[in-house]
């Protein structure tokens, strides 16, 4: 779920029916075309390796970054 969902879902919830609202709702949510991928204290960029194959074989351009220790 996204920050535009969870907008329009919380004023639709609260019977907020204005022309933002409806403008907000009407627009197609944005195609994600690269995801940069950050590892955890005890792991490397490596440990994204089989994300990174299933997001390319979807379609989306997946890097994994190297932060140094």
């Amino acid at each position: 779920m996204d920050r535009r969902t969870t907008f329009v879902g919380i004023l639709a919830a609260a019977g907020a029916e204005s022309p933002i609202v409806r403008a907000v709702a009407a627009q197609p949510a944005p195609k994600v075309r690269n995801v940069v991928l950050v590892h955890g204290l005890f792991a490397d960029g490596s440990c994204w390796s089989e994300v990174i194959a299933r997001l390319q074989a979807a379609g989306i351009s997946a890097t994994a970054v190297q932060n140094p220790r």
